[in-house]
């Protein structure tokens, strides 16, 4: 049994963890590839492999007996993977938070068979959102004051140098595991806003910007906080 990234090489020590009764825990870097192998048998002495997948949100299992074609009730990315002379794996490509959850592999051969199951988590490095912008909008005799930081990891804190007033927050996941969040702010029409000040922090970032007019600049740039001025 074992586990590899996606140039071939094992995962550390500190990814692959063994447990009792062929159990592993295997955490992933999001976005990387991995293949999980069930046992050591080469694919030419196996008579099939099942692989039961437990996911946050379905299930499904993909299959292949020996001289039959894969039998595939995912439907997704993953992949069932052999060559004569070398063991069979499944593949993940591009791991995402989508993916992670239990992989129960039952294989059969000559003489035995295999169990192996694997708790697939992901980890990410921290990155910053890509971009920062406020807006000042008029509705309904109020102001509303947007504070919005995209695709950060993990979410960027939003807060209003305000206090006297609760804002919205809305928070958005992307299926590649990155965070974007948008604060509303309501204020009175005429509320005094030279001093309103939105703070995004975000351990790669910080940014302090005073927000005193509806002009919005135009650079996206990672990490670069796109200010009215």
């Amino acid at each position: 049994c074992g586990v590899s990234d996606s140039a071939g090489w094992k995962v550390s020590s500190r990814a692959l963890v063994s447990l009792p009764h062929n159990n592993w825990n295997v955490t992933v870097n999001l976005g990387s590839d991995v293949n999980l192998t069930c046992g050591e048998k080469n694919w030419s002495e196996t008579l099939y492999v099942l692989w039961k997948i437990n996911l946050k949100h379905r299930s499904c299992d993909i299959t292949r007996e020996q001289d039959s074609p894969t039998v595939d009730k995912c439907n997704d990315r993953k992949q069932l993977l052999n060559a004569t002379g070398s063991t069979s794996y499944l593949r993940v490509p591009h791991v995402s938070l989508d993916d992670v959850g239990i992989y129960t592999c039952e294989s059969a051969f000559n003489g035995g068979n295999n169990k192996h199951v694997f708790n697939v988590t992901v980890t990410a490095d921290i990155v910053g959102p890509m971009l920062a912008y406020y807006v000042i909008s008029h509705r309904s005799n109020k102001m509303v004051a947007v504070c919005r930081a995209e695709r950060g990891k993990p979410a960027a804190n939003i807060s209003w140098s305000f206090d006297t007033v609760s804002p919205s927050v809305d928070y958005h996941d992307t299926s590649d595991g990155f965070i974007s969040v948008v604060s509303s702010l309501e204020l009175a029409e005429d509320t005094n806003i030279e001093n309103l000040i939105c703070v995004i922090t975000h351990p790669k970032i910080m940014l302090t910007r005073y927000v005193h007019s509806a002009k919005r600049c135009s650079q996206q740039l990672r990490g670069c906080c796109c200010c009215l001025t």
